[in-house]
């Protein structure tokens, strides 16, 4: 898709996971040539296998969105995607690390909730009896949404005032849920969180991205960024 180093990149993701989602932005954000393959169902026959998003760079690959991200920073240290100042890096850090840690979780488990939702009165209910309800769900996920619109009460972004990978790894995933609990993620609730994901999706990276995903394979009204 992108192209400006030498080096081409691989970068095989699903249609409209989240991860895969963020991965493709910041590879088009950090303006780099690779090349990108949906993968519906199984990997490809490959030496190392993980978990989409995945990037191959000849005889490395490295599985997850965050991962990737913190891997082509090293690899490519041109056009960093991340803040100049120290504090500002560690913040960002610190926002990647609960992504991974919190977010990602949930998010298995708010599609979970949704199937449990669905089948509920029915012969599936037993299943799903581990589930949280929707209002458990929002609470776990209302500390995080609080923590965000603190942050970007202090600053235009998630850890300082420069775009890094602490916003394109948190966008996705907070538009998603912001789909799934609408009424935990509106202009009354959390106004600046709203105004960041409106702001992000608008970015160029994030319109190229949802161009080439529709192009290719229709997306679920979920993962849809607009």
């Amino acid at each position: 898709m992108a192209k400006g180093a030498a080096m081409e990149l691989m970068l095989y993701h699903s249609a409209a996971g989240a991860n895969s989602l963020s991965a493709l932005i910041y590879m088009e954000e950090k303006r780099i040539r690779y090349a990108a393959r949906p993968v519906d169902g199984r990997l490809p026959d490959l030496r190392a296998a993980g978990a989409l998003p995945l990037l191959a760079n000849e005889d490395v690959y490295v599985a997850g969105s965050t991962r990737i991200s913190r891997y082509v920073e090293k690899l490519i240290p041109d056009s960093r995607v991340q803040p100049a100042d120290t504090e500002g890096r560690r913040r960002m850090h610190q926002w990647l690390e609960r992504i991974d840690a919190e977010l990602v979780p949930l998010l298995d488990t708010a599609g979970c909730m949704l199937l449990a939702e669905r089948f509920r009165g029915n012969r599936w209910a037993d299943a799903a009896a581990g589930t949280p309800a929707p209002a458990t769900l929002s609470e776990t996920l209302a500390p995080c949404f609080r923590d965000i619109e603190e942050a970007l009460s202090r600053s235009a972004w998630l850890a300082g005032e420069s775009f890094s990978l602490a916003d394109i790894h948190a966008f996705p995933l907070i538009a998603r849920f912001a789909g799934l609990l609408p009424g935990d993620v509106d202009r009354r609730t959390l106004p600046r969180t709203v105004k960041w994901l409106e702001v992000i999706s608008d970015r160029p990276s994030v319109h190229k991205v949802v161009s080439f995903l529709e192009g290719r394979m229709a997306m679920p009204a979920t993962a849809r960024l607009h």
